[in-house]
């Protein structure tokens, strides 16, 4: 399913949560995790979805934004931190 990121659409997003096996949460590389993303983080894992990360925006890290390899990896890794830690602060019960 593919569902909205605007934060005004997180409705349909957590409906979404509820209706699917597994969920593939976009991250753009250049904008980072936002608080919206965190909580459909939590919505997917409280409704026993598997979660899977995918991180668009390289491109214009290297095109735009001319970032050398080793701030794109740095990049890469903040994403991927900033979703662990997501998942880290969802309550134990889920």
């Amino acid at each position: 399913l593919d569902t909205p990121g605007h934060p005004a659409l997180a409705g349909e997003a957590m409906a979404a949560a509820r209706l699917s096996d597994a969920a593939i949460i976009v991250v753009d590389a250049t904008q980072g995790v936002s608080r919206h993303t965190e909580a459909l983080i939590q919505q997917v894992l409280r409704e026993r979805a598997k979660p899977a990360l995918f991180i668009t925006g390289l491109d214009t890290c290297l095109i735009d934004h001319r970032m050398s390899a080793g701030e794109l990896e740095d990049a890469i890794r903040s994403v991927v931190g900033a979703v662990n830690a997501a998942i880290e602060a969802c309550p134990d019960e889920l």
